[in-house]
């Protein structure tokens, strides 16, 4: 005789046995589990679709999400860098180039120059003909980058031990401004 774990007896019921008997076992056994019960239940809660109603988001729902998308947009944006650089390191840039155009006078005994305009800066050589513009490495002409402008000396000479008159150059981009300084001691500085 077959039997289930709560004892009861799975084999239908024989002719002869009661009918106690064989409306147990048409009906299974008389107590559910607690978690059969618990999800009979569950089921039970599901709402079903009534008909003529149709089915979507609310209004609010559609705001909520446009407004998450708006402010994680506005986070991306203000996380971006500017694309052209900060100002700063534009002008630690243009002293490092200085700053290797005094050596370069100081290795070759002959005066260099820095020529600035408008649109960016080149170097110049003292040769026995005048002032020629240096075309190696990383002394080719320089552009500002967009939205750049400077102001201050047009021409700034090294002389052979590396000096240069003292001057301040200061580069502006839209509010910010900095101001790159040429000491007496041949000092270069950038000042933000």
């Amino acid at each position: 005789m077959r039997t289930s774990a709560t004892g009861s007896n799975l084999n239908p019921p024989q002719d002869g046995e009661g009918d106690r008997r064989r409306s147990r076992w048409w009906r299974g056994p008389l107590k559910l589990s607690a978690s059969l019960q618990a999800s009979s239940t569950a089921l039970r809660a599901v709402p079903l679709p009534v008909p003529g109603r149709i089915s979507g988001f609310t209004l609010l729902e559609l705001l909520v999400v446009l407004a998450i998308i708006g402010m994680m947009s506005a986070a991306v944006i203000l996380a971006i860098p500017d694309p052209r650089g900060s100002l700063t390191s534009e002008a630690e840039r243009f002293a490092a180039r200085a700053n290797a155009a005094q050596e370069r006078a100081i290795l070759e005994a002959r005066p260099l120059a820095l020529r600035i305009d408008a649109a960016g800066y080149a170097f110049d050589r003292r040769e026995q003909a005048g002032w020629q513009p240096l075309a190696d490495r990383p002394f080719e002409r320089q552009s500002w980058t967009e939205g750049t402008s400077a102001a201050g000396p047009v021409r700034i000479v090294f002389d052979s031990t590396g000096l240069a008159e003292p001057a301040a150059l200061t580069l502006q981009r839209e509010q910010e401004r900095v101001t790159v300084d040429f000491g007496h001691d041949g000092s270069i500085r950038v000042r933000a």
